[in-house]
């Protein structure tokens, strides 16, 4: 079984939760290394030392940008948790026990690795993804998830236009 555009979007749509989640720990590193930097400055390049001013100027440019990546942080935790519920509530629809909803939320809300739903549910890879998209089909079929992904797609469009305003894109 091929994956129709509507199964594509889907799992773009069930696979925002993992970006969310990369997103943050990203920023999350980067503030490690910040800090990292900050309290151990003889281990920082010399090219990097000789663009800083003074010790004070750096200590308040490293905290100025720490403070920002906590604020990315938290706004991050927060559109994750939103995004999490509404992944949650599609999976809602699917039968409880049912093997495609495990593998479903084995892949998109505790993000495994198709070989680690292989080991934990005993499945081959083939058996995951058959029932991934026997998933993603049942989930296709109620209005709800269809009108979430409508709506997904325009916010997408949306996004694109927005951050590509050069863009040729149809005004009709």
């Amino acid at each position: 079984m091929k994956l129709t555009d509507d199964m594509k979007t889907l799992d773009n749509y069930m696979g925002q939760y993992r970006r969310c989640v990369i997103e943050r720990n990203a920023l999350r590193s980067r503030k490690k290394t910040l800090l990292y930097e900050f309290n151990n400055p003889e281990q920082v390049s010399k090219k990097r030392k000789a663009a800083q001013e003074s010790e004070e100027a750096e200590s308040v440019s490293i905290s100025v940008r720490v403070e920002k990546i906590n604020k990315r942080i938290n706004e991050q935790v927060k559109e994750s948790e939103k995004v999490l519920l509404l992944i949650m509530d599609m999976i809602d629809f699917l039968p409880e026990h049912s093997s495609e909803r495990l593998v479903i939320e084995h892949r998109y809300i505790d993000r495994y690795s198709w070989e680690k739903i292989e080991d934990y549910c005993y499945i081959s890879r083939s058996q995951a993804i058959r029932y991934w998209k026997q998933a993603l089909e049942i989930l296709l079929e109620y209005p709800k998830v269809q009108k979430t992904l409508s709506d997904y797609r325009k916010e997408q469009k949306h996004n694109r236009i927005h951050k590509n305003p050069n863009s040729s894109h149809d005004s009709a």
